[in-house]
C-alpha cells in the first residue's frame, strides 16, 4: 500500500525517541508526538488495513510507554531542587484524584475497561511534568517549533487534495474498518465514516490524517498560534514575515474546511487578542472589515443551505449545536443527582460507543460527570490560573519564551469555545503538545525567580 509509510513513520519516531533515551535525549519525546501521535489513527489504520492486526493491538501503546518511560528517566536524572509551585500541585492533585476512580468499583465499567478511558482521561498529568522537567535548548527548541509548523503545514496541503477530489482521505486507508473492529465505533453519516466528517446539512468536512476533522481544527488551531508569535518574537528572522503571513493564511484556509465552528469561532478570538496584544491596528481593521464583508455575503450572496446552516447555529437548532445544548443540560443534571460522579467511562466517547453515555461534549462537564463536581472545578481552576500566570510572565520573558510565552496565552483564548464544546483532552496530538508547552513555560518562569 502507498500509504505504509504512515506506520513507517509512526513506529520509526517511536524507535527514535526511545533510543534516546539511553543517549540521554528524553527531548526526542517530542519527535515521536509531532510525527507519530498526528497520524496516530491513520498509521494504526493502515496497519489494520495490510492485516498486521497483532501489530495494532502492540503499536496503538506506544504513547503511554513513552510517556511514562520519559518522566520515570526525567524524575530519576533530575539533579537540584525542584521549586515546586501552585500550580504543579493543582496538576498532582486532580491527576491523583482522577487516577483513584480507576481503582474504586464506581460504575458499570470493569477495571480494564477503567484503565483503558483513563489513558485518554488523565495522561495530561503526565505530560504536564514532562515539560516541567524537559531540558531544551534553544536550538532543539527552535527545531521542535519549525517541525510542528512544517507538519501543519503538508497536513493541510493534504486536506487540499481532499477537496480537489471531493473525497475523505480516511475512505483509502480502512478507517472504518478500523473503528468498528478495534474501538467498537460504528459507521455513521453520509460517507461511512462517522458524523464529525460532515456538517448536519451534508457538507463534507475534511481531517487530512487527523483522527477527525474537530482533531484537525483544534491543532491547526494551536498552530495559529504557534506562527503568529513566531512572526513577532522570532529573533533569527531567517524566513521572511510574508512567508509566514502565507503559512497563517494556509491554516486558515485549512480551518475553514473542517467547518468546525469553535475552532473557527477560536481563530478569530485569536487574531483578534494578537492584534490587540502587539498592537496591529491593521489586522484589527482587517478583521473588523472582513467580519462586515463576510455578514453581507451571507445575507446576499451565500446559498440557502449554507445561510439556514449558521442562522441555525445560532439559533441552536440545527442538531450539533441542540445536541451540545442537551449534553449540558443532562451532564449538569447528572452532576446535581451524583456530585462525585458516576465513574469513569458514564460519560464520553468510550461510554456512547455502546450508546449508554451521559452528557458531555464539554470537557469540564465530561470530567464532572465521570469523577464529580471537584474534579471539573480542579480542571477550571488550573485552566485559569495557567491563563494568569502567562498574562503576568509572558510579556517580560526573554528569547524563545517569550515566544512561547505568547502562543500559550492566545491558546488559552482561542481553546476556550472549544474546551466547552468538545472532549478536549481526547485530541491527543493537541493536548500531549500543549500541556508539554505549560509544564515548559512554568519550568521557564521558576527559574528566573
Amino acid at each position: 500500500m502507498d500509504l505504509i509509510f504512515f506506520p513507517i513513520i509512526y513506529i520509526a519516531s517511536f524507535l527514535y525517541f526511545f533510543k534516546g533515551l539511553f543517549q540521554h535525549k528524553p527531548d526526542r519525546i517530542l519527535w515521536f508526538i509531532i510525527l507519530g501521535i498526528s497520524s496516530y489513527t491513520t498509521s494504526l489504520s493502515i496497519t489494520y488495513a495490510i492485516g498486521f492486526t497483532p501489530a495494532v493491538n502492540a503499536i496503538k501503546y506506544f504513547k503511554e510507554i513513552a510517556a511514562v518511560s520519559t518522566l520515570a528517566y526525567l524524575v530519576m536524572n533530575h539533579r537540584g531542587k525542584f521549586n515546586i509551585q501552585v500550580i504543579d500541585w493543582l496538576v498532582m492533585l486532580l491527576f491523583t484524584y482522577c487516577l483513584a476512580y480507576v481503582f474504586i468499583p464506581v460504575g458499570k465499567m470493569t477495571f480494564i475497561e477503567r484503565i483503558t478511558v483513563f489513558k485518554s482521561y488523565g495522561m495530561f498529568g503526565l505530560f504536564y511534568f514532562i515539560g516541567r522537567l524537559l531540558p531544551l535548548s534553544t536550538d532543539d527548541f527552535k527545531k521542535y517549533w519549525y517541525i510542528i509548523i512544517a507538519v501543519m503545514v503538508f497536513a493541510v496541503v493534504l486536506q487540499q487534495a481532499e477537496v480537489v477530489f471531493d473525497k475523505h482521505f480516511q475512505n483509502n486507508i480502512s478507517y472504518t474498518d478500523y473503528n468498528q473492529q478495534v474501538n467498537q465505533i460504528y459507521p455513521s453519516g453520509s460517507y461511512g465514516l462517522t458524523m464529525t466528517f460532515e456538517t448536519d446539512n451534508g457538507i463534507k468536512r475534511f481531517a487530512s490524517f487527523f483522527h477527525d476533522p474537530l482533531d484537525f481544527a483544534i491543532s491547526l488551531l494551536m498552530c495559529l498560534c504557534l506562527v503568529l508569535a513566531w512572526i513577532s518574537f522570532d529573533n533569527d528572522k531567517i524566513i521572511p514575515d510574508k512567508w509566514k503571513w502565507l503559512i497563517v493564511m494556509l491554516l486558515l484556509w485549512g480551518l475553514y474546511k473542517t467547518f468546525s465552528r469553535a475552532s473557527m469561532l477560536g481563530s478569530i478570538l485569536v487574531l483578534y487578542a494578537y492584534a490587540i496584544m502587539t498592537k496591529r491596528k491593521l489586522l484589527l481593521r482587517t478583521l473588523y472589515f472582513s467580519i462586515l464583508l463576510g455578514i453581507f455575503w451571507l445575507i446576499l450572496f451565500a446559498e440557502d443551505k449554507f445561510q439556514g446552516y449558521v442562522i441555525d447555529t445560532v439559533l441552536f437548532r440545527e442538531s450539533s449545536s441542540l445536541g451540545h445544548l442537551i449534553s449540558w443540560v443532562t451532564g449538569i443534571d447528572a452532576m446535581l443527582e451524583q456530585p462525585f460522579g458516576m465513574g469513569l467511562g458514564s460519560s464520553g466517547l468510550y461510554a456512547f460507543g455502546d450508546g449508554l453515555g451521559i452528557g458531555g461534549e464539554s470537557q469540564p462537564i465530561f470530567m464532572g460527570v465521570q469523577t464529580g463536581i471537584i474534579s471539573m472545578l480542579l480542571y477550571l481552576i488550573i485552566y485559569i490560573y495557567l491563563f494568569i500566570v502567562v498574562v503576568r510572565k509572558w510579556s517580560v520573558a526573554q528569547g524563545e519564551y517569550k515566544m512561547l510565552g505568547c502562543s500559550i496565552l492566545l491558546m488559552k483564548i482561542g481553546f476556550f469555545i472549544p474546551m466547552l464544546t468538545s472532549y478536549f483532552e481526547s485530541f491527543l496530538y493537541l493536548s500531549y503538545l500543549s500541556w508539554i508547552f505549560y509544564g515548559l513555560f512554568i519550568n521557564y518562569t521558576t527559574s528566573e525567580q
